[in-house]
């Protein structure tokens, strides 16, 4: 009875061992931690901001410049 037990035991330790390596374990855990999160919290930092392709961001840099150069030549700000 005792044999028996101890198997059972060093089983179940195994399998842990081997959930506990699991990517697939870490990656279902990483979600549900997320979603106790989003509902405690509310949307989070990360997805709450908003990111800008290259394309994007070259326009913004152009704009940006164009602005600078209409200020320091004294022109009033007509773009839209």
């Amino acid at each position: 009875m005792v044999w028996k037990a101890l198997w059972l035991a060093e089983l179940e330790r195994a399998m842990i061992n081997r959930l506990l390596q699991s990517q697939v374990w870490h990656k279902m855990v990483g979600r549900v931690y997320q979603r106790v999160q989003y509902h405690r919290h509310g949307v989070p930092m990360e997805e709450s901001r908003t990111t800008l392709s290259d394309g994007q961001f070259n326009r913004f840099l152009k704009y940006f410049k164009e602005e600078l150069q209409d200020q320091a030549k004294g022109k009033p700000p007509n773009k839209l």
